[in-house]
């Protein structure tokens, strides 16, 4: 389940969510007065409820999922390759013991070494 229920402006403001791309799986939100936005990415097909982004799917024995909510200027991960080579580099800039629960996770789901 995707549940992504964005405030601005210190949690006074909501955003305008639109869907970009093809598809249902990539959307942005911002808010109504200002610059700022947001991107969230799935391979989930993404709805809008109110404020809130959301998305659901179940899974079976051996599927998987993934979502990313990013800002700013970085590329965004469209798959879920690119995804988990994203969190794989997030992870190994954050020291000794989240990179071992990193690691452990990874293995757990048989990505990991």
């Amino acid at each position: 389940m995707v549940n992504c229920a964005p405030v601005f402006n210190y949690g006074t403001a909501g955003g305008t969510w639109e869907y970009h791309g093809k598809g249902y799986e990539a959307m942005t939100v911002a808010p109504h007065e200002g610059d700022s936005q947001l991107e969230l990415v799935s391979n989930i097909r993404l709805g809008v409820l109110g404020a809130r982004g959301y998305g659901r799917k179940t899974l079976t024995e051996g599927q998987s999922a993934f979502a990313v909510l990013s800002w700013g200027e970085g590329n965004v991960p469209g798959s879920e390759d690119e995804a988990f080579r994203a969190l794989n580099t997030t992870v190994d800039c954050h020291g000794d013991q989240q990179r071992d629960a990193f690691r452990r996770m990874s293995r757990e789901d048989g990505r990991g070494t």
